[in-house]
């Protein structure tokens, strides 16, 4: 089981250390990015291998949102 490194993205850019997680698979990890634990976004790595940014959707809607509904 390979050892996925999520890096949480912060607005103000400071770093943070990594979280570290034995998963299954790319799947797993980007499932785990999304699932809450990082309001702000997620960089994941495995490795030295660059999986993805990812970011959870808004519970809020745009300005755009509102006025389409």
């Amino acid at each position: 089981m390979p050892a996925y490194q999520f890096y949480r993205l912060s607005p103000g850019g400071e770093a943070a250390a990594p979280v570290q997680m034995m998963l299954f698979g790319d799947e797993a990890a980007m499932r785990r990015a999304l699932g809450g634990q990082f309001p702000t976004g997620c960089d994941v790595w495995q490795d030295g291998r660059f999986v993805g940014q990812f970011h959870a959707a808004s519970p809020h809607r745009t300005a755009i949102e509102a006025d389409g509904q």
